[in-house]
């Protein structure tokens, strides 16, 4: 019988994990070139970068109730209480469309999630300045599904790039990034 893979990324079997004989630099030379040891202090340093993106995303869903006596007034006698709860059900639509999407990029775009919380927070930022300028009701619904992938995809990888930095440790972080997104929300 084959002994199990410890890691397959690093191909260690799990006698060589175990072995006091495997030095740390065997391990550091199998390790993929985008491995940078973390710091406490480039821990913290992110930790703030991405509690920012969360001040963001909360102040970003947050706006939604403000803006729909403006989306109301806009779309004069269409502006029923059923066409303004599309408007619901398009974000959360579009948040779910994000989250799959976001998990998809942790796994595959793992060293790329960093553009694509980017990325996602320049869509979101799109699609609310274009908001206030369309004035049809099915353009409008699109971007707010458009806007709530955005969401879904920012929230995700934020939060799995929160886990990956602080590993087992990542409780207090991730429920400052909930602090972080409910200080946007109120604002």
């Amino acid at each position: 019988a084959s002994p199990r893979v410890a890691s397959p990324r690093l191909g260690l079997s799990r006698d060589q994990v175990d072995s006091p004989r495997l030095a740390t630099s065997d391990i550091e030379a199998r390790l993929p070139l985008s491995y940078v040891p973390l710091t406490q202090l480039t821990r913290l340093g992110d930790t703030l970068i991405y509690g920012a993106a969360f001040v963001g995303l909360g102040m970003m869903v947050g706006t939604l109730g403000p803006s729909l006596y403006l989306l109301s007034a806009a779309w004069g006698d269409a502006s029923s209480p059923s066409a303004l709860g599309m408007l619901f059900l398009a974000r959360m639509v579009g948040t779910v469309m994000g989250t799959v999407l976001g998990v998809r990029v942790l796994v595959i775009l793992s060293n790329q999630a960093n553009k694509a919380l980017t990325l996602a927070t320049s869509v979101i930022a799109l699609a609310l300045l274009l908001i206030p300028y369309w004035n049809a009701e099915g353009l409008v619904h699109a971007l707010f599904v458009l806007r709530g992938a955005g969401v879904g995809l920012v929230d995700t990888v934020g939060t799995g790039l929160v886990m990956y930095l602080w590993e087992k440790a990542s409780s207090r972080a991730l429920h400052t990034m909930s602090l972080a997104f409910g200080l946007g929300a109120v604002v």
